[in-house]
């Protein structure tokens, strides 16, 4: 029989391998700070993961999207450029099987991307030449002709940030200043206090990734009369559009 230290001290020892009580969030938050390239190929059991939420939610985890680009080559290193002029160093595994040799900087490409990682892997080749780069930039800048004088400034919630920082882009040389908050680096009550100044002419919210005081926070402005959107999961051209709407009702009451 064990006397009464004994058992104390067999406790304290049963405690002291028992790990810490965590919160779930802190705990994804742990997994994607340590997540990275060099490790993600040790992850993959989080498929499995991801298959599970998506048996639970009306809505599907989406991991991989298409996006377009063109390729270019610096002596034997072979690099594929998307269509927002972010440069990613092709690899055996992102060339996915085409041949070395059939590679061409004369054509567009399409490819996936991981939303996670950021990582590439090829689809094809398209039948779409890649045009002068400069008259690529010329038409570009045509087209996004500042067109907000009045200095708008728009707040932007969402975790998405690729997302995010496309939209910025395009808004920003349209003259609108963006403020983006994401849930996932800046606490509930620093993104409730922004959304609660009066400087935005409008707030955008994504739905995906935003916590119930968030959403709940903008229902309680949108009430009040201030100009917020919570959209579900909206890409570049959505986010951009929806600004744009927003602010040109603003300059037709104004």
């Amino acid at each position: 029989m064990f006397s009464q230290q004994q058992q104390q001290t067999q406790q304290q020892k049963i405690s002291t391998m028992q790990p810490s009580k965590i919160s779930r969030s802190e705990r994804l938050r742990q997994l994607t700070s340590e997540l990275d390239e060099a490790c993600v190929s040790e992850y993959h059991p989080l498929l499995r993961l991801v298959d599970k939420y998506n048996q639970l939610v009306s809505e599907d985890v989406v991991l991989w999207h298409q996006i377009q680009g063109r390729l270019v080559r610096s002596e034997n290193d072979w690099s594929f450029i998307d269509q927002q002029g972010n440069q990613y160093c092709l690899t055996t595994e992102s060339m996915n099987g085409i041949p070395i040799e059939e590679l061409t900087t004369a054509y567009y490409y399409s490819a996936r991307q991981r939303r996670d990682t950021k990582s590439i892997i090829l689809i094809r080749q398209l039948n779409v030449p890649v045009v002068n780069e400069c008259d690529s930039v010329k038409q570009v800048h045509e087209l996004v002709e500042p067109m907000m004088a009045e200095n708008y400034q728009v707040l932007i919630i969402s975790w998405w940030g690729e997302t995010v920082k496309n939209a910025t882009q395009k808004l920003t040389r349209l003259g609108i200043k963006v403020v983006w908050l994401d849930p996932s680096d800046v606490n509930n009550d620093k993104i409730v206090h922004e959304m609660n100044k009066t400087q935005y002419d409008f707030q955008l919210i994504v739905l995906r990734g935003a916590h119930h005081e968030i959403v709940s926070a903008a229902h309680r402005l949108r009430r009040m009369g201030r100009r917020i959107k919570v959209a579900n999961n909206p890409g570049v051209s959505a986010m951009v559009i929806f600004v744009q709407e927003a602010l040109q009702n603003v300059k037709d009451e104004a």
